[in-house]
């Protein structure tokens, strides 16, 4: 479902029955204001799923990818996303790359990655802060979580919860491009 500028919403029936398919794409359809909530509860074989450059999207519903335990990459950059729901990512098991990138992300609350393995890109998104328990996902996996361009106050332990397993891209309050060695804290500018 692409480049459709009129549409606003989509049925929860339309992809039942898509047992078989890989690749699922809905990009670029600026009135999107919302998915329902079991509308991918059929795709248990996609390992790709878009949704991207949905710019009237601004939340997802807590268990919107439940079935989707074979799909190695999420895209959701690009949308107006301001926040995400506790357990949205849970069933995700096998996701291997998760695109935020350019939503409205101010803050992540509680651990919404804790499933995950792999990467997460949050780039520019407008993140100020970071909870210690935000980023509990990295510990006892291999993850890499991009935080450039974010204008992030991380004073405190924000960093602390982290381990050497993995490597966080960007810097407090300024952009980099080089990673930070999650076992060293960062530090506050």
């Amino acid at each position: 479902i692409e480049n459709n500028l009129a549409l606003t919403s989509i049925s929860s029936h339309v992809f039942k029955g898509l047992v078989n398919v890989q690749w699922m794409y809905i990009r670029n359809n600026p009135k999107l204001e919302s998915l329902p909530q079991d509308i991918f509860s059929d795709l248990e074989s996609v390992y790709w799923l878009d949704v991207m450059n949905c710019t009237a999207l601004t939340s997802l519903p807590s268990g919107l990818f439940n079935g989707l335990s074979t799909a190695g990459s999420l895209d959701l950059s690009h949308n107006a996303l301001t926040s995400i729901a506790p357990g949205l990512f849970d069933s995700l098991t096998s996701l291997r790359y998760l695109y935020l990138q350019d939503n409205s992300l101010a803050e992540l609350q509680g651990s919404p990655f804790n499933s995950l393995r792999g990467y997460v890109y949050l780039q520019r998104n407008g993140l100020t802060t970071l909870t210690s328990t935000a980023l509990d996902f990295i510990s006892g996996g291999s993850m890499y979580f991009y935080l450039d361009e974010n204008p992030l106050h991380c004073c405190g332990d924000t960093f602390t919860a982290l381990t050497s397993s993995g490597f966080v891209y960007g810097d407090c309050g300024t952009p980099i491009a080089q990673p930070i060695p999650v076992s060293e804290p960062a530090t506050c500018p």
